[in-house]
């Protein structure tokens, strides 16, 4: 296996007042690098893709990132993947860790904007969440951005509608 950098997530209060839930994330070497690297390729339009490994305990192992694919439409402020590409990269990775490896959730950028979640992908991250279909009840969704396209912001964050009282249906996996 690739070796993994863990970043700790903010303890935060769950809706149970006598729990307390710590997220942390581990992205696999170089895959943060390869998210900068499209990001650029496509500046100043938005990309993205997918984030893939799995879940052991609270710590989401980020082992493969997929791209937008060939045919994906970048605007400048939206995307639209090639999803019959990533559904062929999605099944090649499932088939070849004999199912281990599983989708965990979303990456892309907000060129000239910010790396924060906008209403867009909320509404998009709780769709995931409640869909059966993507069996990824707690997506991540990391957003990278840059006002110049020579240096590049990241924020991982965790959907938890479910688990906390917070306003806010995130946390922010401080990377």
């Amino acid at each position: 296996m690739a070796r993994l950098y863990g970043y700790k997530a903010p303890e935060m209060q769950c809706a149970r007042s006598d729990m307390r839930e710590r997220f942390t994330v581990e992205w696999g070497e170089g895959l943060r690098s390869s998210l900068t690297a499209e990001a650029c390729k496509a500046f100043p339009k938005e990309t993205g893709g997918l984030l893939m490994g799995n879940w052991q305990d609270r710590t989401a192992l980020i082992t493969h990132v997929i791209g937008p694919g060939p045919n994906a439409d970048h605007k400048d402020d939206a995307f639209t993947p090639d999803r019959d590409w990533q559904y062929g990269e999605i099944d090649k990775l499932f088939t070849a860790s004999k199912g281990s490896i599983e989708y965990l959730g979303d990456w892309h950028t907000h060129p000239k904007g910010i790396s924060y979640p906008s209403e867009t992908d909320v509404d998009l991250l709780t769709s995931i969440a409640i869909s059966a279909e993507s069996r990824c009840p707690r997506p991540l969704m990391c957003i990278l951005s840059s006002p110049t396209n020579k240096s590049w912001s990241e924020r991982t964050f965790l959907y938890t509608r479910d688990l906390f009282t917070s306003d806010s249906p995130f946390i922010y996996l401080d990377i």
